[in-house]
């Protein structure tokens, strides 16, 4: 069978096609910058080998900002007086993801099954602008199952790569569970995330000696609760709607957590 990532690795490795090698890697260049994704659909339990999942999804992020406003207020013996106050602004906007995900093995030393698979989330909200698609690679390791009131709890620890915009790129660790009761499985999940050198949030140019004091790299959460709904197989409808909400703690420079919402439709074996 052919195999299509092959030809790709022969490109880049054949040093004789320069333009080919740079057409491969452009998209690269506008899927990079954004510190977070907001979606995350992780249910706890994984795909079989062999069985494949496509996740699109739309919602709406919310993030809030705290700013100082001084006001002037007179003159006295000390000098100028300033009143200070602090405003919390708002950023949102709406989103959009899509997600793909393949089962690779059905257990290995340590637990019980293993997926991998990418998510591209568009335009992610930054502070005063929407930033560039996120993209990012992750691997999840499940965990044995455990039983609750007779019901299946699926769980595993999922590891990840975010593509950095700058020399650097951002890693995750994330922890999901998932309770299933047929045809509705409540889930959540919560992740630690070492974030890449956000280039855009602080406005300076990457040459200006301040820089790196506004966007070194740093730390962040993000915890979500959904639920997956198992839909009646009907040809060309998802298999599943899955409605999620999840919050993050810090995202970019904001100090306030943000709240989005969002709901996905999940296609078993692709569209």
């Amino acid at each position: 069978m052919h195999n299509p990532f092959r030809r790709i690795h022969s490109c880049l490795q054949d040093r004789r096609r320069p333009f080919l090698r740079g057409v491969t890697l452009l998209p690269l260049v506008f899927i990079c910058g954004c510190n977070i994704a907001t979606i995350s659909f992780n249910l706890g339990k994984l795909l079989v080998p062999g069985e494949s999942m496509v996740t699109t999804a739309t919602g709406k992020n919310s993030f809030y900002a705290i700013g100082q406003r001084d006001t002037f207020v007179g003159i006295d013996e000390n000098g100028w007086k300033f009143d200070t106050a602090y405003d919390t602004t708002t950023f949102w906007g709406w989103c959009a993801a899509i997600d793909y995900r393949i089962g690779v093995l059905s257990h290995y030393p340590f637990g019980k099954g293993c997926e991998i698979g990418f998510l591209v989330e568009f335009p992610v909200q930054m502070k005063n602008f929407r930033g560039p698609p996120l993209l990012q690679f992750d691997a999840r390791l499940g965990l044995p199952m455990g039983v609750f009131r007779r019901m299946p709890y699926h769980h595993n620890i999922d590891l990840g790569w975010i593509v950095g915009g700058w020399v650097d790129n951002g890693w995750f660790m994330e922890y999901a569970g998932g309770l299933e009761t047929g045809s509705f499985t409540p889930y959540g999940n919560i992740r630690v995330t070492r974030t890449p050198t956000d280039i855009f949030s602080s406005g300076l140019d990457p040459m200006d000696p301040d820089f790196l004091k506004h966007s070194n790299p740093g730390w962040n959460f993000r915890t979500c609760i959904g639920g997956s709904i198992h839909l009646p197989r009907f040809m060309l409808l998802p298999d599943f709607i899955v409605p999620e909400l999840s919050l993050v703690y810090p995202h970019s420079l904001l100090e306030v957590p943000g709240i989005s919402v969002h709901v996905g439709a999940r296609w078993r074996y692709g569209l």
